[in-house]
């Protein structure tokens, strides 16, 4: 194993700590050595010490067109690409393109999310920090004289959970199904070098009214419905969130403990039918005494669109602090029109789809995010509010697309078609749901093997910096303490 052995010399004579000098001198580690239980503690901590998991891009791996007749047909499903950004500040980057095959009776939605993947080039970089990235998507149909405009979404790097734009297209009865043209531009900070852009498409067969369900009956705001209580006593599960939306853990209602460091990101994901929504709160008991920690908590929609406003609140040195997330709309197809104006209409028109819903956890640390630091533990408490009501059956994919295509690719299901007929072998909802238990065990034995206890301190497994393992070996009248990092290539 390519491993670095950092060694600890607790109370160890001169003929221990020699040797433990030239292990980590071999290893390419550090010696340290401790005279007392309070030394030894913090020394632990500082080995301890991790960077940040980044985001990790998932979906069909695809090149887009340099122009409108270089563009291919994409399908149904998840996408990733890789996008320029401007070199000034407020442009655009180089567009790329595809196309869309919406035939008549169908509503196009599809979503674009630029990501971070680097964890610290991005964050560190000069004037950088607080750069913020977009993603537009326009649409055109030149048989109809029809276009569309993606909505705005930009997120601000290492502060938050990414967050997608989204276009919903509904066609005139005059457009040539498969002449729909797409243009995605990378916006916001400048930032020319290439960055992963993730894309969701989805072929929505338009509902008959008899299958649309009722109109939002809930209240918002100060008169907003009552919400259950987040504050019971669940069992709590060691189960670690995904560090993607591809990669999202799914979970049911229930309480969830993981951890995070300044600038990491955690996604859960929880299937929603119409008429249920999440609600969540997130538990911090802060470790570190480092100012600039804010603990922030956000819902987005099966498209990836933030579907609420994000929650936070700064954490305190030895205190426990939480955030409560729970002002998302309620799934309701009749929220696909959008009522009011601003933001109320744009987190409404969020709130019209069903499928798997996403929760993120996000530590900002400031100028701390992407460094070497303690991490911070949380526990998250998720639960669905509302009871289940009508609606039409499609639901966002969650599948890979299908690779590009020179000929128009048909959408998954047909206007009659049922949710059984729209689930592929591998990703039936039933039976995710059915074995939820497993999948949840599964998680928490692989959160198990990432962390460990010396002395009651955390040990992360290195993620970018790799496994940590604590030894402990009695040597003469001492303790010596040797803890292996893999190297970082």
């Amino acid at each position: 194993m390519d491993l670095a052995v950092h060694t600890v010399g607790f109370k160890v004579n001169d003929d221990a700590q020699s040797e433990l000098e030239c292990i980590a001198e071999a290893t390419g580690g550090t010696y340290s050595s401790a005279d007392n239980s309070d030394e030894l503690g913090s020394t632990l901590s500082a080995l301890a010490q991790r960077v940040g998991q980044a985001y990790e891009a998932g979906g069909t791996e695809i090149t887009l067109g340099e122009d409108r007749d270089s563009g291919k047909y994409l399908g149904e499903g998840n996408y990733q690409t890789q996008m320029s950004g401007p070199t000034v500040t407020s442009k655009e980057g180089t567009p790329g393109w595809f196309k869309l095959n919406i035939p008549e009776g169908y509503r196009a939605h599809v979503s674009a999310t630029v990501v971070d993947p680097s964890m610290e080039e991005l964050v560190h970089r000069p004037g950088g920090g607080r750069d913020n990235f977009s993603v537009d998507v326009e649409a055109e149909n030149a048989s109809c004289n029809q276009t569309g405009s993606s909505d705005y979404q930009s997120t601000s790097v290492g502060r938050e959970a990414p967050s997608a734009s989204i276009l919903r297209l509904t066609p005139k009865e005059s457009c040539d199904p498969s002449d729909w043209n797409l243009e995605v531009k990378r916006a916001g900070s400048a930032y020319e070098d290439e960055l992963p852009v993730e894309l969701v498409v989805g072929l929505e067969p338009i509902a008959p009214e008899d299958q649309i369900g009722p109109e939002d009956n809930h209240s918002y705001g100060s008169e907003k419905d009552d919400v259950p209580e987040l504050d019971d006593d669940y069992p709590v599960a060691d189960v670690a969130g995904g560090t993607s939306y591809s990669t999202a853990t799914e979970i049911e209602p229930g309480t969830y403990s993981g951890s995070l460091v300044p600038g990491e990101t955690r996604i859960y994901k929880m299937p929603m039918d119409w008429g249920q929504r999440p609600v969540a709160k997130a538990v911090f008991n802060a470790r570190s005494a480092e100012e600039r920690r804010t603990a922030k908590l956000e819902v987005a929609n099966p498209l990836r669109g933030k579907a609420g406003v994000e929650m936070s609140t700064p954490l305190k040195d030895e205190a426990e602090v939480s955030a409560e997330n729970t002002n998302a709309y309620w799934p309701i197809y009749s929220n696909s029109g959008g009522i009011g104006t601003g933001s109320s209409m744009a987190f409404q028109k969020d709130a019209a789809y069903i499928g798997d819903w996403f929760i993120m956890v996000t530590l900002d640390g400031g100028e701390d995010n992407g460094k070497a630091s303690v991490e911070e533990e949380y526990e998250l408490t998720v639960l669905r509010d509302g009871d289940v009501i009508d609606g039409p059956e499609w639901s966002v994919p969650t599948d890979d697309g299908p690779e590009p295509s020179d000929e128009p690719i048909a959408p998954l299901v047909g206007p009659s078609a049922s949710a059984a007929d729209y689930q592929s072998d591998d990703s039936d909802s039933s039976s995710a749901n059915s074995e939820n238990g497993d999948n949840a065990e599964g998680a928490e034995n692989a959160q198990a093997t990432e962390s460990g206890g010396v002395f009651g301190l955390s040990m992360p497994v290195a993620i970018g910096a790799a496994v940590i393992l604590g030894l402990l070996v009695v040597v003469g009248l001492g303790i010596v303490i040797a803890i292996a990092t893999r190297r970082k290539h």
